[in-house]
Order: structure tokens, then sequence, then C-alpha cells
């Protein structure tokens, strides 16, 4: 139990200064939290287990979120001109195990040593005029690297994933 614990903290801490570097808009520190076969997915229907098996919001590997963090920081993203300031609140994380953890990062291959994270998320977003919220799980498959971690899933299921969402050009 102490050892679950100890886990759960530090994957916390982790994942609190993940969406601190977004909110900070420190690009390119937080694409160094991500492994090299690293996947970020945002699933259109949140019941999902594979990510291949239909449409997805979002699914990029890692070469692909340098892409889209390279126009964020380049003024030629449009709908992100100026970039959206944002405010992440993470919370009532927990660590999964068997059938929970496989429902949501099954499709990716696992160590041992892996942590599968999973919690709330509420994302604030501000640009001019046009004021959003987003709500949903964040899922997390975190890999142990140099006495910290590296992501190599980062799930979110929007609640309203299936409804008309504004472009989904900032991060999540």
């Amino acid at each position: 139990m102490t050892e679950s614990l100890e886990l759960l903290g530090r994957c916390a801490e982790f994942v609190y200064d993940e969406a601190d570097l977004l909110d900070e808009q420190r690009f390119a520190e937080w694409l160094e939290l991500f492994a090299d076969e690293a996947v970020y997915w945002l699933p259109l229907d949140i019941r999902r287990t594979e990510p291949r098996r239909g449409l997805n919001l979002i699914f990029d590997d890692r070469p692909r979120l340098c892409d889209r963090v390279g126009r964020l920081q380049s003024g030629f993203s449009h709908t992100e001109e100026p970039i959206s300031r944002t405010s992440h609140l993470v919370g009532n994380l927990r660590l999964l195990s068997g059938e929970r953890a496989e429902a949501l990062v099954g499709w990716m291959a696992r160590r041992a040593d892996d942590a599968v994270v999973s919690g709330r998320l509420v994302v604030a977003r501000l640009r001019p005029g046009s004021p959003d919220l987003f709500h949903g799980r964040v899922t997390y498959l975190l890999r142990p690297t140099d006495g910290s971690f590296r992501i190599v899933v980062k799930r979110v299921d929007l609640v309203d994933a299936d409804q008309p969402l504004p472009a989904m050009t900032f991060l999540l």
C-alpha cells in the first residue's frame, strides 16, 4: 500500500508539472516529457479501446506532436494566433491496473514497471472573444525514466467529444 501511494504521488507531481508547462507555453520542455514512441490521443468515441479502429479528434505520434508545437510557435497556425491561454486543472488521480487500464491503454505495449494513471481534466481556454471550457478524463501510460517518467500515451476523453467542438489546434 505504501509503495502504491508513493508511486501515485510521483505520478501526480509529474502530471501537475506537465499541466504547468502547457499553461506557461513552455512547449519545447513539454515535448521532452514524451517518449520516442509516444502517442497523444483524443478519441471521438470515448468507449473505444483501440485508436486505429475509428475516427479520432487527434491521434498524434511524437513527430506529429513536434509539428503541432512548431506550428503553434511559428505564427502560421491562424486558429492559434495569438496562442490560446489555458488553465489546466487535473484531479482525482488514481493508479489503474487490470481491466480498467487495459480498456484505456491496452493497445499500447507496456513494460512491467509502467504506470497507468487516470483522473479528471478541466481545461479553460481563452481566445479573444471566445472562452471555452473542456471537461473529461485524462489517462497516461507513464514509463519510469532517469528518476522521473516519460509519457508513452496521453489519452484525453472529452465528455462532449461527439458534439461540435472548436478547432483543437491548442494542446489539452
